[in-house]
Order: structure tokens, then sequence, then C-alpha cells
């Protein structure tokens, strides 16, 4: 907090009027350092981290109003860019990753995917080269300096990657875990003719 309080201070944010809020004068107004993040209700995780996000962050004078929206509403909010900061999740393939439809600058027009309209160019370089070369070395290349761009830049801020436990009796067999979401497909799945406890009939 000590650190976040001397770069923002060295940025021109002072709290002038002995509110708690920094502020700083831009073109002539002032503005006060304050913000909503948006997530959507029922979720119980990312409430909790709009919640720690709002109280470190009201340690070092800036305000946070943490909202819930109703899934929808959120998506709408979310497509149309209307937000100033939002939680949400991404799952992508770890095989064989295309980051375009997240990432690319095209995404970042209409209602696009790319919402937060992250715009680089050597980053859409990279991911199209990505999406053009076989060599999957070249791309593991491609796809480290990409990250690279995205821990420089920051559009996002990574706060965890959760972890998922899965049973399934020992009957079933084809039983695979992949990893991504849901982690299984249970298409494969099947059970032994003399093991089999239920049928269509029960």
């Amino acid at each position: 907090p000590e650190k976040a309080k001397q770069i923002l201070s060295n940025e021109g944010w002072n709290d002038t009027d002995g509110g708690g809020i920094l502020d700083k004068y831009i073109d002539g107004q002032k503005f006060s350092f304050e913000f909503t993040v948006m997530s959507n209700s029922g979720n119980e995780v990312r409430k909790q981290i709009g919640l720690i996000l709002a109280e470190n962050c009201r340690k070092v004078g800036i305000k946070v109003d943490v909202q819930q929206l109703e899934w929808s509403t959120f998506l709408d909010q979310i497509h149309a860019q209307k937000f100033d900061a939002m939680i949400l999740g991404w799952v992508m393939g770890i095989s064989a990753p295309d980051p375009y439809q997240i990432w690319h600058s095209t995404q970042a027009k209409g209602e696009g995917s790319n919402s937060v309209s992250f715009l680089n160019e050597r980053a859409d370089e990279l991911i199209e080269m990505n999406r053009q070369e076989f060599d999957p070395e070249k791309r593991i290349e491609f796809m480290r300096e990409f990250q690279e761009i995205l821990h420089e830049e920051q559009p996002y801020t990574f706060v965890y990657v959760s972890k998922s436990n899965m049973l399934f009796h020992k009957r079933f067999q084809g039983a695979r875990i992949y990893p991504f979401r849901p982690g299984y497909d249970p298409l494969e799945w099947w059970v032994p003719t003399e093991i089999q406890k239920y049928t269509q009939a029960d």
C-alpha cells in the first residue's frame, strides 16, 4: 500500500480536501479516484474478489463500488463496453491456444469478446502468426512473447486459476479428464454390461 501511495502521488493523485479519496485536476476539472467494479450475481467468489479489491483500494484512497448484476444484464453491459472494471473468467484450451477472440484488436469493435479494448499491433501479429503456423515449437515462441506483452500492458489483472476435484465410480470406463471445462465428456463413458446397475427401463 505504501508503494501504491507513492506511485499515485507521483502521478498527481493526492487527497487535497482531506476527504479520504484521492483527487486530481485534469484539463482544469477535479476528478476523484473512484470507480465501479461489476460482477455477476450468484457468484460468491467474484463477489469476495470485488470486496477485497474495494478494501485494499480504500487503504490507498481509492473508492471502489462493488456492483453485482443478473447474468444476462451483466453480459449486456460487458458486450456494450459500459463498465469501469469487471470481474470475469476465461477458459481456453491449453494444447493449442488461440487468443484471437479475446485479444485481437478486431474483436474490440461492436460486441466482440475483446471487451477491454486491448489494442496492440505486435500482439495482433503474434496472434495471426500463431493461427497460421503448424510448427508447435514456433507457436509456443509466439505465445510466450504474446504473454509478455499482456504482462507488461496488463489489460487484465489475472487473479487465480481455479482447481476442480472430480470423482467417478470405478465401474465407469473411458472416463478421461481434460484440461478445459467441464473437464470431461460423458458421451465417452460406459459401464460393462455385467456390472451395470441401471438400464433404460429403470
